[in-house]
């Protein structure tokens, strides 16, 4: 056999600027990743300190739902305005104004309207004269509104007094 001549041509080795522009490239791959990193661990910082913020924000927002809700202080007041307001006052009047009976004189007349009560003191000359009273002030009513609380004989030339109660819900 015969032997062969092969005459490799010389390896050609590649001027350094070629090697300058991909270790350019990869810098500037790395450089943009790091900047990247950078802003990403920046707003994870934010992000981290809004949820410390919402945790504190939605902490007290329990302790507060768990604290007894107190009335507003106005209310008792609103309340007590509103009693007062449906209290039949115009009947309780035409009632008292509309009982006449000789002898007898209301001397006093005490509205509670928180409680849908009336107490009413009079004077009068005799039990009758009361009795007629009582039957002249509850004319009308299905069932005797006004009830006698106490009668009292007077002495010694005082009037005979009686105080009269009554409810209105």
């Amino acid at each position: 056999m015969k032997a062969l001549k092969v005459n490799f041509a010389p390896r050609r080795r590649l001027p350094v600027w070629c090697w300058y522009l991909p270790g350019a490239l990869v810098f500037g791959i790395a450089a943009q990743q790091g900047w990247q990193a950078w802003r990403l661990r920046e707003q994870t910082e934010l992000l981290r300190a809004e949820s410390v913020r919402l945790s504190a924000q939605i902490d007290q927002a329990r302790v507060a739902a768990q604290r007894p809700v107190s009335p507003p202080l106005y209310a008792k007041d609103a309340a007590e305005i509103a009693r007062v307001a449906s209290f039949p006052l115009n009947a309780v009047l035409t009632a008292v104004e509309s009982a006449r009976v000789q002898t007898v004189k209301m001397t006093s007349l005490e509205i509670s309207a928180g409680e849908y009560a009336v107490r009413a003191g009079l004077e009068f000359g005799d039990y009758n004269a009361l009795a007629e009273y009582l039957e002249a002030i509850n004319a009308g009513e299905a069932r005797a509104r006004w009830h006698l609380v106490q009668a009292q004989l007077g002495s010694s030339g005082a009037p005979n007094t009686a105080t009269i109660a009554s409810r209105w819900e």
